[in-house]
């Protein structure tokens, strides 16, 4: 299932389904008062849209389903602007990045864990996933080896 894309009380959700495959949604929180609404990859395809909430199926007029359609468009085509922009916003990846996070990256080049960067460092391991975490963000990294092979690479 792709990530939700949430918009008001809605979360929108499409899953990539095979042959005769349910739709599965499930609310994280019981008491909370978002809906899931699960779309099929395609509008031809056979499940139609279903809005989930709590232990409630419903199925999704189909004038709504094409708005909700609409509305999952215009989501993706934001975010691959907002991608694109963020790709050709600098070309130099190491101005996007502080001196401290900058200096964590290098440790982490160097094969250092979370706890020796934050001891050497003088801070918490909780500041270290932080520092971390923006850094893979910044970067578009997914792991510490992708990381390093930036860092070794001059970060360009």
């Amino acid at each position: 299932m792709s990530r939700p894309q949430q918009r008001g009380p809605f979360r929108a959700v499409t899953p990539k389904m095979r042959g005769s495959e349910q739709p599965k949604a499930r609310a994280h929180d019981q008491n909370s008062s978002v809906w899931v609404l699960v779309l099929s990859e395609t509008a031809s395809a056979r499940t139609p849209a279903t809005a989930i909430h709590k232990k409630i199926s419903i199925p999704v007029e189909q004038h709504l389903e094409d708005q909700l359609r609409a509305i999952v468009r215009e989501i993706r085509a934001s975010a691959q602007s907002k991608k694109q922009s963020d790709t050709g916003r600098s070309g130099n990846r190491r101005a996007r990045l502080t001196d401290r996070q900058l200096q964590i990256a290098g440790m982490v080049k160097d094969g250092h864990s979370n706890k020796v960067i934050a001891r050497a460092l003088g801070l918490s391991v909780g500041t270290v996933k932080v520092h971390l975490h923006r850094i893979f963000t910044t970067l578009d990294v997914a792991s510490r080896l992708q990381l390093a092979n930036v860092v070794r690479d001059g970060m360009r």
